[in-house]
């Protein structure tokens, strides 16, 4: 009976034994669970902030292409400012110039001095196209009207 007695026990403790060995292995289950979490979420921390990262290279680079397109289009307009600039010299120039020899050709008419037949024909299409004057050709005398 005593044997029977300690044979229960022993029964009875390798149950326990066997439980709480259940037990731990769960622990250890769960440990490892948990370690592979924090391992996964720190994977997934890290690869969020590369992502942020590229992104805000992304948008660096893509306002470096703006800034440079902003830079090379005001350049072109500032040429084409300064182009438009130096034509609008050159016509005043060229009005200056034309009213000189205007004048040129006036002070030589009236101080009888000849008049080249090309300052004639400038001064002539400069009037005509500044709507000036409206040149008249002479009929031929052949002509019926």
């Amino acid at each position: 009976m005593e044997m029977e007695k300690v044979g229960l026990r022993v029964r009875e403790s390798m149950i326990v034994v066997a439980e709480k060995q259940k037990y731990v292995q769960r622990l250890r289950s769960e440990k490892e669970n948990a370690e592979k979490y924090i391992e996964l979420n720190e994977k997934l921390k890290t690869h969020k902030a590369s992502l942020i990262k590229k992104r805000f290279e992304t948008a660096a680079e893509k306002i470096e292409g703006i800034e440079k397109e902003i830079k090379d289009r005001t350049s072109a307009m500032e040429e084409k400012s300064q182009l438009f600039e130096d034509k609008e010299k050159d016509l005043e120039n060229r009005e200056k110039m034309m009213k000189k020899v205007d004048e040129e050709i006036m002070q030589n008419y009236l101080g009888g001095k000849p008049v080249s037949a090309d300052k004639i024909k400038n001064a002539i299409r400069k009037g005509t196209i500044d709507i000036a004057i409206t040149p008249v050709r002479r009929p031929r005398s052949d002509m019926a009207w």
